[in-house]
């Protein structure tokens, strides 16, 4: 999900094969050597002949970020970029990085995140879309544990500067049922064109339409929604720590809704994540502690919308092979079922 690289900081600490690497919790291939029909030396030439800027690129084949892009470091002899292309084989009628590309240029001038460089289509048979963006350096946590409370406060700062901005264009969601609505329809959006879910998935896809349903009539009510820019999808791996900010990555959910829903999300998407150990620093005060608690929720269902998503695509083989590891459908369809437990807990807690 990353339009910017940096040093992870820490491990994973559990064995992966020597052909894979986990890159912020998320298994990907150390070398990639194919994706979108093309090997790298086909690949890089491509996306020289559609690069703008005066040196050439030299593509590297380890990928960097989460599963829904596939992010290559390109380097000139005097500076690096992250090339994203799409995770989702093609074609792709409509530009998946155009909105993101517009949201980084509006925020790259407040220094919320790396420049973008480029959006465009690759000269081939699918006319592939990709975004270039400058490489910024500094340290990508594993874990919300691995954030120092002076990186803390530098991403509060910047999410506070973000909730103060309107980026032209930028989705919004009037309320909470508005929000969940929108995770809802991209859940039935991925049943079409499929002859139906595995077992497995339509049973995961029931007990979110089952939720939605009990949502919808009181999520209003339940939560605070100031109707301000947030990012929607902030998790560690699209935190960049610099000495002097924070840097925001994976721009492509930013919309008006509530930013406080952003922490609910940083708080409670990790795997084995609950809000129930949260390290000191995420909140400032109690009173903002129960605001975001009452968003863990909607933080969850969007979790649980995504993954089933990416899962569908999966069951339909329109994910590029060449960019997961061998399990990864277990291992998403088990974060499914972890986060739909941790809902279960908080709603039934909620109703005693």
């Amino acid at each position: 999900m990353d339009c910017g690289a940096a040093q992870k900081a820490g491990s994973c600490g559990r064995e992966i094969p020597d052909m894979f690497v986990s890159w912020g919790e998320r298994p990907v291939r150390v070398r990639i050597s194919k994706v979108h029909g093309h090997d790298m030396s086909e690949l890089g030439r491509l996306v020289n002949k559609a690069w703008r800027g005066s040196d050439s690129l030299t593509l590297d084949s380890a990928p960097h970020g989460g599963w829904d892009s596939v992010s290559l470091i390109a380097r000139t002899p005097r500076q690096r970029y992250i090339l994203k292309l799409p995770v989702l084989k093609g074609p792709h009628k409509a530009h998946p990085y155009s909105y993101e590309y517009e949201v980084m240029n509006f925020l790259r001038r407040r220094d919320l995140c790396p420049k973008p460089i480029q959006c465009d289509r690759l000269d081939d048979e699918f006319r592939t879309p990709f975004i270039i963006a400058e490489y910024a350096e500094g340290t990508i946590p594993s874990s919300l544990d691995q954030i120092p409370a002076s990186g803390l406060e530098k991403m509060r700062q910047a999410l506070l500067i973000l909730s103060q901005l309107h980026p032209r264009g930028v989705q919004s969601y009037k309320k909470p049922s508005e929000y969940l609505k929108h995770i809802t329809d991209q859940v039935l959006r991925s049943k079409k064109g499929s002859t139906g879910f595995s077992p497995q998935l339509a049973a995961a896809a029931g007990f979110f339409g089952v939720t939605a349903k009990e949502l919808g009539s009181s999520i209003d009510a339940a939560c605070v929604w100031s109707r301000r820019t947030m990012h929607g999808d902030l998790q560690e791996s699209n935190i960049i720590i610099q000495p002097d900010r924070v840097l925001l990555l994976d721009l492509g959910s930013c919309s008006i809704g509530e930013p406080l829903l952003d922490l609910a999300y940083l708080v409670s998407q990790a795997e084995g994540a609950t809000h129930h150990h949260v390290p000191d620093g995420v909140f400032k005060s109690y009173e903002e502690a129960a605001i975001i608690q009452a968003l863990v929720p909607l933080a969850l269902m969007s979790a649980i919308g995504w993954s089933i998503c990416f899962l569908a695509n999966l069951e339909r083989e329109m994910i590029e092979p060449e960019v997961v590891t061998p399990d990864i459908g277990p291992r998403v369809l088990g974060y499914i079922h972890e986060k739909m437990d941790y809902l279960r807990s908080i709603l039934v807690t909620r109703q005693t």
